[in-house]
């Protein structure tokens, strides 16, 4: 009895411990980024996914450096609003 009560608490924790460390932990988007999303859209008309990917790489301070590698990223892969 003492054994299975064991066995049954050694299981529950497992999963308990299986479940914590399985959590994805999203960094909070902040307002700046959100901004900076909606400027570098409206400057160059790209997708929301292609900017995203610049802000990421580039970060929200570095909007020109992000602008040059999207327009970049236009020309090599033959984006059709690559003249906007």
């Amino acid at each position: 009895m003492i054994a299975s009560r064991q066995l049954v608490r050694l299981i529950v924790l497992k999963k308990c411990f299986n479940r914590l460390c399985s959590v994805t932990v999203v960094a909070p988007t902040s307002n700046n980024t959100k901004e900076a999303l909606k400027e570098l859209r409206k400057k160059t008309g790209y997708s929301y996914v292609n900017c995203r990917k610049a802000l990421n790489k580039f970060g929200p301070d570095d909007l020109d450096e992000a602008v040059e590698w999207l327009k970049k990223r236009a020309i090599e892969e033959g984006w059709e609003k690559a003249a906007k």
